[in-house]
């Protein structure tokens, strides 16, 4: 590699070896990269070669993020992302990043700086967790969740749900329109328990009456 990288000397004397601290970054599985303080690559572990399939001197090009990450991403994220690098405190986002086969998977981006003894970054060390599985079952939820109201809402009697403490989670539209209230009315705890009193009040008249 061209680029130049901090050692880890772990030896009290010459008779113990020295431990590279690259090597040691090279191994794990994170995608790892070095920045300077205006958030130019300076290193690249091993992780983040194999992903994208490009070369650490790929990598330190000015155009590496347009290279790899989602163009959609790259545009909502460069002022955010240069507006944090000049606070020089920790911060995160969610980006897609393309692999060596083209295709984009979600990461979670961590970026942590070294400070000088002014509180000046000197450096910043960003870490990639790969959360597309997460961010595929995430969608998948919603999906069932949006597939199940639109299934309760279709149904021709009243649904009420609640939560074990008694809290109203959904209500189908149709005793939404007998009520003549919202969703957010009926979670309300100023209104909603008025609201299930009544219904409760309702629904023991309906049963004496049979």
């Amino acid at each position: 590699m061209s680029a130049a990288f901090p050692f880890l000397d772990m030896s009290a004397s010459k008779s113990k070896p020295t431990i590279d601290l690259q090597q040691i970054v090279d191994v794990i599985p994170q995608t790892i990269t070095v920045l300077a303080p205006d958030g130019t690559i300076t290193y690249a572990n091993q992780a983040v070669l194999d992903y994208t399939g490009l070369t650490i001197d790929d990598v330190m090009k000015s155009d590496f993020r347009d290279r790899v990450f989602h163009p959609g991403d790259v545009k909502r994220l460069r002022d955010e992302r240069q507006q944090a690098l000049l606070r020089g405190k920790p911060f995160e986002n969610e980006q897609r990043a393309r692999r060596r086969d083209g295709k984009y998977r979600w990461f979670l981006i961590r970026y942590r700086p070294l400070l000088d003894k002014t509180g000046q970054p000197l450096r910043w060390y960003a870490s990639g967790t790969d959360i597309d599985d997460l961010k595929r079952a995430e969608a998948r939820l919603q999906r069932d969740e949006r597939e199940l109201r639109q299934l309760v809402d279709s149904l021709p009697q009243h649904v009420l749900v609640l939560d074990a403490k008694g809290s109203i989670l959904q209500v189908n539209e149709m005793m939404l329109d007998y009520l003549g209230r919202t969703l957010k009315e009926m979670q309300n705890p100023a209104t909603g328990d008025r609201i299930k009193r009544d219904l409760y009040i309702q629904t023991t008249r309906i049963r004496n009456c049979y």
